[in-house]
């Protein structure tokens, strides 16, 4: 999906998701070199420019994104989970459905926990 935002916190989201913990924690700023490496690659090829940020601008952007991008992506693990155990009644009642999405993802989280 294309979207005007941050290429820090993309980055954070995904390896949130993505990567493996002791992999994330170890080699987390090669991992930023090489998307920014990549991403500076790809925008001069195709768009003839060069970035309008260097690769400081964007280690500092991930550092100060770093709890969102750490939100999002538990936000989006755990939602997946939760959706496969969405009440759509509950959807579509009286009240917000991001509401009733956010206790269903609450409820996963507490179930997942309990288990641990």
């Amino acid at each position: 999906t294309i979207h005007l935002g941050s290429p820090a916190l993309d980055l954070l989201i995904y390896l949130f998701i993505a990567v493996d913990h002791e992999v994330r924690k170890k080699e987390w700023k090669n991992l930023v070199r090489t998307y920014y490496a990549q991403l500076e690659e790809v925008v001069i090829q195709k768009l003839g420019q060069k970035l309008k940020f260097s690769f400081e601008d964007l280690l500092n952007d991930f550092r100060t994104k770093i709890d969102t991008g750490f939100l999002f992506g538990m936000y989006s693990v755990f939602g997946f989970e939760a959706l496969a155990n969405i009440d759509e009644n509950a959807m579509n009642s009286e009240g917000s459905a991001m509401d009733n999405l956010s206790s269903t993802i609450i409820a996963s989280l507490d179930r997942t926990m309990e288990q641990r």
